[in-house]
Order: C-alpha cells, then sequence, then structure tokens
C-alpha cells in the first residue's frame, strides 16, 4: 500500500498543466488553461484548469477533481496506479506500508525496467544496419511511425546484448527473468531475440514492461518461430497487456470505442493511414484482463477478426470477456485474405470510412453461431430440436453469471429470437439450471470477539490522516460519504467494481476513503487459508484503521441486517447525492464567474451553462425520486 507521506507528495508537487497533451485545443489566460473537455464531446472549451493546476472543473459535463482523479479518468488508471504514475513523472520516490517482500517485489520491477530501458537503447542503436531498413521499407512503414513505436533492431550475432547489459551491471538472473537472454546447454548466456525487428511493449503509464521481437525474412529457417514476445514478469501480465495502448489512449478516449487487431504491425498500419483508436493483444487471446483495462476508457470495441472459420471462432470465444463489462462488443471480418494490416494499405485514402461501413457482427451472435457449429450445425437454421436445447444449454450456462437483469433480458431475448424459440422457454432452462458457487461473507466476523477488537489499540503508524496530518474518522465524513463506505463493507467487490466504473467519483472521494477502499480490496483479493485464517487476517487489517473504523464497521453490518435496507440502493444512493454535490458545486463555481465575466460572450456562455447544469440537478433529483431514494 503507497504511504500516506508520499501521497501528500506526489498531491503537492503534481500539476495538472504537466499532462496538457493528454488534452486538445489548450489556450492558456494567465494562471488559468482552457480546453477541449476529454470527458464530452464539445467544440467551446468548457474544460478550466485552475489553482496553479491543482483542479480542473468542466463548466459543461461538470466533471472535476483534482489531479489524481484527472489522471484516472483521462488514462482509465486506478488509484495507486495513478500514484505511480504522477510520483514516477516527478522523480518522487514511493514509499510502501506493506511488508519487506512486498518491496523486495517492487525493487525487482524497478530493476526490470531499467534492464529493459537499457535494452531499448542498445537495440535503437542498431537501426541504421541494412536488414531492418530494407525490411521496413519493404512493409511500407513511415519514419513517424518507426520513431513513435521505437521500432528496433536486435543483431544476428549471439551475444552483443548480453554483453552490453554485463557491462551496465545487470544482474544475470534479472536478465534471464527479463526473457532477454537465455542460457544454453552448455550454460552459456545468449541474446533472445538476435536477427529480428523489436516492438517495445509499453505499459499505460508508458513504462517499458517488455518486447516482441519479428525474425527478419534473411534469417528465417531452420524452424525459427516467427514472433517471440516476453515471457510472464513480474511486469509483463499478457493477459492485461495491450501493444499500442499509450497510443491509442487519446483518440479512444474522445471516441469512446476502440479497434482490437492480433499483431503488431496491424496495429501500426492502421495507426499510419489515420485510425490512431486501436491496439493489439500480445500473443494471447482476448482475456477479461483486457477488457478490464479497456472498459475504464471506451464504451465500444470492435474486434478485427479474419473472415475464415478460425476467426469466427475466435470472436465467439472473446464473448465471455466482454459479458458484465458494460462495453458493446463487435466482431469485424475481413474479406479473404485480408488482415488489418493489408485492409489498411488498400484503403489507406479512407481507412476510417472503410472500417465504418464494413459489417458489424454482434460478438454474443458470434457466440451463439460457434455454439450452433459445436453440435454438429452448419447454421442456425438447421438445428434439429434436440442441438437447439443443447446450444440453448450452453449458452445458459455462460450468461447466468449475467449480474444486471435488464441486460439478462435483453441476452434471453436475442437467444429465443437466433434460436427461432420463445423467450418464455429460455428464460425457464435458466431458472432450472444451477449454478454452483461459494462466496466469503466477511460480515462472519460480526459475533463473538468483535468487543475485544475495540478495546485494541491500533497502530498510529498505518492511521488515515488527510494532507494536513488530521486523522481521518468514518464518522466525520459527511453522509453521501458514509453511505458509500457502508456500501463498500458490506458489499465488498461488488461495489468496488462498480466504483471502478466512476472515476469521475472515485477519484474525487477523500484521501483517507481511497486509502481505505484501495487497501480492503488488496486484502480481498489476497484472501488464502482457511476461512479462520481469512478472518484473522481481516481484522489485523481492521486494527490498523482504529477502533473508530471497527466500530462503524460493525454498525455497517447490523444496518445491513435490517429487513428494510437494500445495500445496493445504498450505493446508488451515495452516487446520486455525490453526483448532486458536484453540480451543485459547479453552480457556486459559476456564479463566482459570472459576477467577473470576460466579456458578455463569455457571461453568455456561462449562464448557458448554469442553465444546463440547473437541468442536470433536476435530473439527478427525479432519478433519486423515482428510486425512491
Amino acid at each position: 500500500m503507497i504511504s500516506q507521506e508520499t501521497i501528500d507528495e506526489v498531491l503537492d508537487r503534481a500539476s495538472i498543466i504537466d499532462f496538457s497533451q493528454e488534452l486538445q485545443g489548450v489556450k492558456q489566460q494567465g494562471a488559468r488553461l482552457f480546453a477541449i473537455c476529454p470527458f464530452h464531446q464539445e467544440k467551446t472549451g468548457s474544460f478550466h484548469v485552475r489553482d496553479g493546476g491543482k483542479f480542473y472543473h468542466c463548466f459543461g459535463c461538470g466533471a472535476s477533481g483534482n489531479v489524481f482523479g484527472f489522471v484516472m479518468k483521462v488514462l482509465g488508471v486506478t488509484f495507486p496506479e495513478a500514484v505511480e504514475l504522477i510520483a514516477q513523472k516527478y522523480g518522487i520516490t514511493i514509499t510502501r506500508t506493506e511488508a519487506k517482500k512486498g518491496n523486495n517485489s517492487n525493487r525487482t520491477r524497478d530493476k526490470l525496467k531499467k534492464i529493459n530501458k537499457l535494452a531499448l537503447h542498445f537495440f535503437l542503436t542498431q537501426n541504421e544496419q541494412q536488414p531492418l531498413k530494407a525490411y521496413l521499407d519493404e512493409r511500407g512503414v513511415g519514419g513517424e511511425q518507426r520513431a513513435l513505436f521505437q521500432l528496433a533492431y536486435a543483431p544476428k550475432e549471439w551475444s552483443l546484448l548480453t554483453n552490453f547489459l554485463r557491462s551496465k551491471g545487470a544482474p544475470e538472473e534479472l536478465m534471464l527473468q527479463s526473457g532477454l537472454v537465455k542460457r544454453n546447454s552448455r550454460g552459456e548466456l545468449y541474446d533472445a531475440l538476435r536477427g529480428r525487428l523489436v516492438f517495445p511493449i509499453e505499459g499505460l503509464d508508458r513504462s517499458l514492461i517488455g518486447f516482441g521481437g519479428r525474425i527478419l525474412p534473411q534469417f528465417d529457417g531452420d524452424g525459427t518461430p516467427k514472433y517471440l514476445n516476453s515471457p510472464e514478469t513480474p511486469i509483463y501480465r499478457k493477459s492485461r497487456v495491450l501493444y499500442g495502448l499509450p497510443h491509442a489512449m487519446a483518440a479512444a478516449r474522445y471516441k469512446r470505442e476502440i479497434f482490437i487487431v492480433e499483431g503488431y504491425f496491424d496495429v501500426i498500419s492502421m495507426f499510419q493511414h489515420g485510425v490512431q483508436e486501436v491496439v493489439a493483444t500480445c500473443g494471447t487471446a482476448l482475456t477479461d484482463g483486457h477488457v478490464d483495462v479497456l472498459k475504464r476508457s471506451v464504451n465500444k470495441v470492435s474486434v478485427i477478426f479474419d473472415g475464415d472459420s478460425a476467426g469466427r471462432d475466435a470472436a465467439s470465444k472473446a464473448f465471455p470477456s466482454f459479458l458484465n463489462s458494460g462495453v458493446e462488443a463487435d466482431a469485424i471480418f475481413l474479406p479473404e485474405g485480408e488482415d488489418p494490416d493489408s485492409f489498411a494499405r488498400l484503403h489507406k485514402e479512407h481507412l476510417s470510412e472503410s472500417l465504418s461501413a464494413a459489417p458489424k457482427v454482434p460478438l454474443f451472435e458470434c457466440f451463439i453461431d460457434f455454439q450452433c457449429r459445436s453440435v454438429g450445425a452448419k447454421e442456425r437454421s438447421s438445428l434439429s430440436p434436440r442441438q437447439k436445447a443443447q446450444v440453448a444449454q450452453k449458452v445458459g450456462e455462460v450468461l447466468s453469471s449475467t449480474r444486471n437483469p435488464i441486460e439478462l433480458d435483453e441476452y434471453l431475448k436475442k437467444t429465443a429470437y437466433l434460436l427461432n424459440t420463445e423467450t418464455a422457454l429460455i428464460k425457464e432452462l435458466l431458472n432450472s439450471m444451477k449454478v454452483k458457487g461459494s462466496e466469503y461473507h466477511l460480515s462472519s466476523l460480526e459475533g463473538q470477539g468483535d468487543s475485544r477488537l475495540v478495546e485494541t489499540p491500533a497502530s498510529p503508524s498505518n492511521r488515515i490522516s488527510d494532507s494536513s496530518g488530521t486523522e481521518i474518522q468514518p464518522q466525520t465524513l459527511s453522509h453521501s460519504h458514509k453511505l458509500l463506505l457502508r456500501s463498500v463493507m458490506v458489499l465488498k467487490e461488488e461495489a468496488l467494481q462498480h466504483l471502478d466504473q466512476l472515476p469521475d467519483i472515485y477519484g474525487n472521494l477523500p484521501q483517507g476513503l481511497i486509502l481505505f477502499c484501495e487497501s480492503f480490496r488488496t486484502v480481498l483479493e489476497h484472501r488464502q487459508g482457511t476461512e479462520k485464517e481469512q478472518k484473522l487476517h481481516l481484522k489485523e487489517f481492521l486494527l490498523g484503521f482504529g477502533p473508530q473504523w471497527i466500530e462503524f464497521w460493525k454498525e455497517s453490518y447490523q444496518i445491513a441486517e435490517e429487513p428494510e435496507v437494500d445495500c445496493s440502493k445504498m450505493l446508488s444512493e451515495s452516487i446520486l447525492r455525490l453526483r448532486e454535490e458536484k453540480v451543485l458545486s459547479s453552480i457556486d463555481l459559476l456564479d463566482a464567474s459570472l459576477r467577473e465575466p470576460e466579456g458578455e460572450s463569455q457571461r453568455e456562455y456561462l449562464l448557458q451553462a448554469r442553465l444546463d447544469l440547473q437541468r442536470k440537478l433536476r435530473n439527478l433529483r427525479e432519478e433519486a425520486a423515482a428510486k425512491g431514494i
């Protein structure tokens, strides 16, 4: 867990102005900065940065917050990731309140990143060699793309990189762990990416986390794999890494959609020909982790596949990863013999329009068609009654995990339509299925032994405090924040996952509340041992926050047990109230600006913005009333 001291230092030194490369239409007037809002589509420049870059506010959509909230929402990262990214930008050393093992793990990550940076420096110094230039010319990769994606060359010689890293003091153990170096049967180290075009792979924070390598044609042979990728390391998790993501984020955020392709060249070619909102998986199928990364920034994903049977099967397997993500997912099947690289070059004058015009098939429909093929039917219309029942059973097994009842209802209707049967029959089948699963309820902490927790003093070093050093206690939180905290304590992962989808809310919570949520998330993610051991670990966690937090925990579960209390509704209420408070704060800011407008045109604009906010406030209150809040 990142220490409070680090968070305070980052917040004190960071300025949103230093992240202006993520904004469009930037203008500066004195100490204030104006830009096109990255959070909604507009042309007027309603996005204001004030107080020396410490806070932002959009008079168009009402988005506001500090630098943490800005980075979380713009880059689609979690709170700890935002702190780390900003700290790295300002050269701030991160201190943590973790065990020694955790600190060692962080040191390993830093060393691996350093080795990768050294390796890239070495590869880039080899770029003038003829094999690389000739191959990139043949592939039509322009100089701008070569520089942007830092395409580089790994020489054919056996150990040039190995010797270079040794000369820089890199430990052999970490050289091997990075995957850049391997050991042969004689115990000798050699370069893993020899004779290859090298694709550096960056994380969302633009740190260098791995490499891909494509064998150059003149060195191909003897069964050499065409592509090699970095192995799994503490900094490179293939199931969450997307090639080109840092370059794609600006366009993806603005358009709220993104294309997913298979290969490195697919990304580079599409980017070169005008479609920048594109990423690729790194040698793996699409996973839940990839979708989890993308859903923070986009509402729609189009996955581009080959039009053959393998491509259609791959499309069907991608659907479950999008279930419960809140992201609309389609497949685009290219003509036979085409891949995204060749398609981009063929349509280079109007690639964006060609992709928009391409037929799109919902991934759910691809999933249904695959299940039809899996039971022996060539197409849906040829299903026998028995095959239709088998398909419905397979689809039901996947849909049974759908959390949103409205979304589930729509999927069931779509299933019935595609299988040419009655929706009621599909629902009856789903209701009859018994979905096995178990959940560990932290509410079992209630009961014997809890009184001892209140009497035990907490370690002062772990207490939560704000940037002024004042200790934060749950009873001092606002009513809205108390409701949210109770919801998190009772609903656990469900509430945390919901908040992940709301960076405008989460990024603007009090620091102490964010710290509790993030550390609670860590406890939930690392549950091990018996149920009794898990309870003891949770008790230790709560003790670190002090007696008032434990009392608040107990009160939350007592409230949750009351028959009329719905904790999901409590979470919704807290979010609605926080949004209402944000709108009211925006109106106050507008009123202050209206007292000293910079000309009549700005006065008219501010008055219109105030009317829009009043309308938004009315809508929020109507929504609350409709939900009985």
